[in-house]
């Protein structure tokens, strides 16, 4: 998937700066993990290592009880990562949250009538 289908099937919930390539995929990079699309299914890597850092064994066990009921498998033999997969849209995004990774940001009616506020200010001068 590119980067703005995987945009569209989490919903278009998912801050595009939150999408980037790793490790040659176009992939949803959060804090604390990542979620790829993998031929069918979602692939979720609880991991530090795209970040040059390496997760507690409490941080990691804490996000596995998190994410266990929206994941079909997960793998917790590694050191202080873990991998899962789950086949939802849904469930993927969640995860995606629950590893750090932004929300697309969402603008009130008045923050959208002060941003035309200050546009028109800005041709007038």
């Amino acid at each position: 998937m590119n980067k703005k289908e995987i945009y569209e099937a989490m919903g278009g919930r998912i801050s595009m700066s939150s999408i980037a390539e790793y490790s040659d995929e176009i992939q949803i990079l959060g804090k604390y993990g990542m979620v790829s699309w993998m031929d069918g299914y979602w692939d979720v890597w609880i991991t530090g290592i795209h970040l040059d850092k390496e997760l507690s064994s409490r941080k990691v066990k804490y996000l596995c009880s998190a994410i266990k009921s929206l994941v079909k498998t997960l793998d917790t033999d590694l050191n202080c990562e873990a991998i899962g997969m789950c086949t939802c849209n849904e469930s993927a995004y969640q995860i995606a949250i629950l590893l750090g990774a932004r929300k697309k940001r969402i603008s009130s009616p008045n923050q959208l009538a002060n941003l035309i506020n200050v546009k028109q200010l800005i041709t007038e001068t």
